[in-house]
């Protein structure tokens, strides 16, 4: 069964990254609600009831790596989790590969290369889902 992805709940701590990503969703017809740092992003998760979630995992206090362990236990397995941060896609393919999520999207100014990438990944998700 195909996965369908309408909402995405955006984690980040840094404001004008969550503006950015939220304008790239939507152009991208996506809903989006976004949630500042990581304190609450859990309870946050279980109200927004996102089919997907992007995850910004350079997070001071509560990282990103802490926050997928919650997102895992409150909203399940089920629910892709793309990784978002200045890493290159190198290095955030490793880190999802050892978090046992989707993916990642480095943080760049390039809207081509975030759609790009996104898309590869939302057809990942759905071959696997």
């Amino acid at each position: 069964m195909a996965l369908t992805v309408r909402r995405f709940l955006v984690i980040d701590d840094e404001v004008v990254a969550l503006k950015i990503a939220r304008e790239r969703l939507e152009r991208s017809g996506y809903e989006v609600i976004t949630h500042e740092g990581g304190f609450g992003s859990s309870q946050v998760a279980l109200r927004a009831e996102p089919d997907a979630v992007l995850l910004d995992v350079k997070m001071p206090a509560l990282g990103g790596e802490q926050i997928v362990g919650l997102l895992r236990k409150y909203l399940g397995e089920d629910v892709p989790i793309i990784l978002h941060s200045s890493e290159t896609l190198a290095e955030l393919d490793s880190r999802a590969a050892r978090l046992g999520v989707l993916g990642g999207i480095p943080k760049s100014s390039d809207d081509a290369l975030f759609d790009l990438q996104l898309t590869r990944l939302i057809r990942r998700a759905n071959t696997t889902a």
